[in-house]
C-alpha cells in the first residue's frame, strides 16, 4: 500500500449541448420543454463521441501522455455512457468500444 502524488489535473470547461452521434442539437429551449413535459426527449441519445474526441485534440494529448484519463460531466440525456472505451484493442466497458483513439484503450467516463 502507497501514496503517488500525480500532477494536478487540468478541466476544460464547455457549456454548450454536445451534438447527438446523428447530429441533432439541443437548445436550451427545447431542452427545457422536454424537461418539463418529462418526455420529448431525443431519441437516439448517444453523444457524438468521435466528434468530442477530435473537437478537443484527446487522441493526440493521451498518445503524447500529456492526460491519461477523460472525465465527462452531463446531465440526464446528455447522452453519456457511464464508461466507454476507445482504441485499439478497446472492449465492452458498460458500451460498444469506439474503434478509433488513443493507445493504450482509455474509459473515457461520464458523469
Amino acid at each position: 500500500m502507497g501514496w503517488r502524488a500525480t500532477a494536478s489535473p487540468s478541466a476544460l470547461r464547455w457549456t454548450a449541448f454536445r451534438p447527438k452521434a446523428d447530429g441533432f442539437v439541443y437548445t436550451a429551449d427545447s431542452f427545457m420543454a422536454s424537461w418539463r413535459a418529462g418526455r420529448g426527449f431525443h431519441n437516439p441519445d448517444g453523444v457524438d463521441y468521435q466528434r468530442l474526441l477530435r473537437e478537443f485534440d484527446v487522441i493526440p494529448m493521451v498518445n503524447s501522455g500529456k492526460i491519461d484519463e477523460v472525465w465527462l460531466f452531463g446531465f440526464p440525456y446528455a447522452g453519456y455512457y457511464e464508461s466507454i472505451m476507445a482504441g485499439p484493442g478497446a472492449v465492452w466497458c458498460n458500451a460498444p468500444p469506439l474503434p478509433d483513439g488513443a493507445r493504450p484503450a482509455k474509459p473515457p467516463g461520464g458523469l
